[in-house]
């Protein structure tokens, strides 16, 4: 199963960057569900052809490169850097002549048979869009990340695999608890106590990293500043190769400014990836967060003429 979940992989990113949407879908069982936000939003190889299609036609100088990726069993985590140039249209954009480059991860559950039947992804549509020059109204505003360059396409990236009886269980409980329980405590002291000194937190989802404990301090008091009652939940976990992959939830309410954005008062909830490296203290030394903003937004009211109907919407966010 590793190794055709890696030669799955190689040969996405081969069909990818040839823009091969029919080589794409092979990948997938027929009955293959696209997971995004959350929800399913396509279903069937099909349709998930018909996106990357799509996808082509908005940037046709699109690529991507595979970085790291993570195996347990049936499970892969693979992140990659994606990007082109917004020079085809996309539904109701035109062109803009912008390039765009993104970080992403997504989560691949495989058939015996090496097929794909689940495709979880996890980057932020906000980031891409901003980046493209789609992104309406006040949400143009909104910082994001600066488009970057994309990789070039190798064969081979940095690999990480499960090891029987590595304690991964209790690694990841240990994660679990200590990088999450405080936030629902709302208590900055707890959650600096979960981190090294020299932590490193990456939410691609957030303008930038935060280094150290007190740039890691500011992100904490300005995450609760905008958004009260917070509780994150970690659904799943696992522990592989000294880092501990986590799947959740972060619900809330939406009670500070957010950019150019005023206070709504409205809940919402937003599904997040994380990736947790943790030292031998039990301390966490780097976690790699990967969220829509786009989940988040549709539950404060910017889902309609602003944003999308997510009924309407499909995979690779377009």
């Amino acid at each position: 199963m590793f190794e055709l979940q890696l030669q799955s992989l190689r040969d996405y990113v081969k069909a990818f960057n040839r823009h091969d949407a029919k080589a794409i879908a092979a990948l997938y069982a027929e009955e293959a569900a696209f997971i995004e936000r959350g929800e399913q939003v396509s279903s069937g190889s099909t349709a998930i052809e018909a996106s990357y299609r799509i996808y082509f036609k908005a940037f046709p100088d699109a690529s991507t490169s595979i970085t790291r990726s993570w195996h347990s069993g049936e499970a892969v985590l693979f992140e990659y850097v994606e990007g082109g140039t917004n020079t085809g249209k996309h539904r109701a954009h035109k062109p803009t002549g912008k390039k765009v480059g993104y970080s992403g991860a997504s989560v691949l559950r495989f058939k015996p048979d090496g097929r794909v039947k689940t495709d979880t992804t996890y980057y932020d549509e906000l980031t891409k869009e901003v980046q493209a020059g789609w992104a309406p109204g006040p949400l143009a505003k909104l910082d994001v990340r600066p488009a970057v360059p994309v990789p070039a396409a190798t064969e081979t990236w940095e690999v990480h695999k499960a090891a029987e009886n590595d304690g991964g269980q209790q690694k990841a409980a240990t994660a679990r608890k200590s990088l999450y329980s405080s936030f629902a405590m709302k208590s900055e002291k707890d959650f600096l106590a979960a981190l090294s000194d020299d932590v490193v937190l990456s939410p691609y989802d957030d303008p930038k990293d935060a280094t150290g404990k007190r740039e890691a301090g500011n992100l904490f008091k300005e995450w609760m500043k905008t958004f009260a009652e917070g509780v994150v939940n970690a659904s799943e976990a696992w522990s592989i190769d000294g880092h501990v992959v986590l799947l959740g939830t972060f619900t809330g309410k939406h009670v500070g400014a957010w950019g150019s954005l005023k206070p709504t008062n409205k809940p919402f909830k937003s599904n997040f990836l994380d990736i947790a490296k943790v030292n031998k203290d039990d301390k966490i030394e780097r976690v790699w967060t990967y969220a829509n903003n786009y989940e988040l937004l549709n539950y404060l009211g910017y889902h309609k003429d602003e944003v999308f109907d997510v009924a309407e919407h499909d995979p690779m966010g377009d």
